[in-house]
């Protein structure tokens, strides 16, 4: 799954340094992400996802989190 994380961050910005840089982060909390040592959480996740173009659907293929499903949860 984490292979999954860094090959998308490789995908959209060349290197995980790259990225930290844009997104604002050190280098070593990327790596802490990527090897699964902590997992972003609320708005920090919602940032991860719109910098890597994850879709809703597809954070579980990504990170360690249950997604809710709203439109069962009216059902």
């Amino acid at each position: 799954m984490r292979g999954k994380l860094r090959a998308k961050i490789i995908e959209e910005y060349g290197t995980q340094r790259r990225f930290a840089q844009i997104m604002g982060a050190t280098p070593a909390t990327i790596t802490h992400v990527v090897k699964g040592q902590t997992t972003p959480r609320g708005a920090s996740l919602v940032r991860w996802c719109s910098m890597l173009k994850i879709e809703p659907n597809e954070i579980p293929l990504f990170f360690d989190v249950e997604v809710a499903k709203t439109e069962q949860e009216g059902a």
